[in-house]
């Protein structure tokens, strides 16, 4: 078992390494070329491309894993599975037009084209997210890696071999990621080819009971995730969300590698949960836990230390805002790593629904707060509620992983 997660989780870190590397290619080339204002206007759409990606897939990644992993001996349930996502992504798509149709009426600070671009790539995602669901089930983490390759080499090349005049605005960059996630959907689908086959479709979702869950837990984090840079849309200049942007997205980067392997871990958290494995699952998460603290206090101070010269390589001239934003986020690096890891045992588990409570009452916190907070302190009350809600996180998941799951599997 130890080889099979050292494999999953090598092929992962490679595959989130695209993923994360593209989006920070995309930030510097923007950083560099076009500027802080087109910077914090790129965080605006990045926050809407991520939303439509979490509300049009059904946030149902992680589901599509832990379901394949238990049932993968058995391909009619794989396909069972398969019509699933086919019908959730339906009905994700259904539900988010109103939605779009709704901000396109009333939300103008950024252009009705760059929303209509990031509602279609954040579908595109949401589709390639899920079928990333099926490879991760499968243990089929290498092809997933290939894929996120495939779209990484498409942006860079093109971004950085065609001339910088060539990609002058920030919707021509969105419909380069939308070609990139077309391509990536279409390679994953063929990758899938031998293992999924469709039926009769039938629209009614067979899981939705534990679906809901996964789909509204995916929001709740996303709005603690995004809605910050959206609430400051309306209360600052571009240039300063720009500044934001630059520092959160160099923040979650450094804390990348507790995403990925907490993704990585999702097949055998779940086969471990149902005494499929050798090993007790109690054993296993004290083991993963004091790895997760160990690694945040490190990453912690890296970003702490390292932080100047991390943003130096986006631009020099953003260093004196971003630099004491990110000074104040090392803080909760350490936090972050452990959510992911707690978060993943709970959702390979049986108890999605207590994240997805966790979650929505962090993501209500946050919002709740982030408007005082930001009152009293400009943009470094943004920082401080981001904190001050991982804290809570933190401490809401360690309680119910450590005190009331054990009861359960102990």
């Amino acid at each position: 078992m130890i080889k099979r997660i050292f494999k999953t989780s090598v092929y992962s870190i490679i595959s989130r390494f695209f993923i994360t590397t593209t989006n920070l290619a995309v930030v510097f080339f923007i950083a560099k070329h076009l500027g802080k204002q087109d910077l914090g206007i790129y965080g605006i759409a990045f926050f809407f491309y991520q939303f439509f990606n979490s509300f049009s897939s059904m946030g149902i990644p992680v589901f599509i894993g832990k379901e394949v992993a238990s049932k993968r001996e058995n391909s009619d349930k794989v396909i069972d599975i398969f019509n699933e996502f086919l019908v959730a992504n339906l009905y994700g798509l259904i539900s988010s037009l109103p939605i779009i149709l709704l901000f396109l009426f009333f939300y103008h600070k950024i252009s009705l084209s760059l929303l209509l671009l990031s509602f279609v790539a954040g579908f595109l995602l949401g589709i390639e997210r899920n079928l990333s669901g099926f490879l991760l089930g499968k243990e089929l983490m290498l092809y997933e890696s290939v894929a996120n390759g495939a779209e990484f080499l498409i942006i860079i090349l093109s971004l950085f071999l065609i001339s910088p005049d060539f990609f002058n605005n920030v919707e021509l960059i969105f419909v380069l990621r939308i070609i990139a996630l077309f391509i990536g959907v279409i390679l994953r689908i063929t990758f899938l080819k031998d293992c999924l086959k469709l039926k009769t479709i039938g629209f009614k979702l067979k899981y939705f009971s534990e679906i809901k869950f996964y789909w509204m837990s995916a929001l709740s984090y996303l709005f603690f995730r995004q809605i910050d840079i959206f609430i400051l849309s309306f209360l600052f200049a571009k240039s300063i969300i720009g500044d934001y942007f630059l520092s959160i997205r160099i923040f979650y980067a450094v804390a990348i590698l507790a995403e990925v392997i907490s993704l990585a871990l999702t097949p055998f958290i779940s086969r471990i949960y149902n005494n499929k494995e050798n090993i007790e699952f109690k054993k296993f998460r004290n083991m993963l836990f004091a790895f997760s603290l160990l690694m945040g206090m490190f990453l912690g101070g890296f970003l702490y230390g390292f932080r100047d010269f991390l943003i130096s390589l986006f631009n020099r001239s953003m260093i004196e805002n971003c630099s004491h934003y990110l000074a104040i986020l090392s803080i909760a690096i350490p936090f972050r790593f452990s959510i992911y890891l707690l978060g993943s045992m709970m959702s390979s588990s049986k108890f999605q629904d207590i994240r997805l409570y966790i979650n929505l009452t962090g993501a209500i916190l946050f919002i709740l707060i982030i408007f005082i907070l930001v009152k009293l302190f400009s943009v470094n009350g943004a920082i401080y509620s981001k904190i001050i809600t991982e804290i809570f996180l933190f401490s809401s998941y360690f309680y119910f992983v450590f005190f009331k799951m054990k009861k359960e599997k102990g």
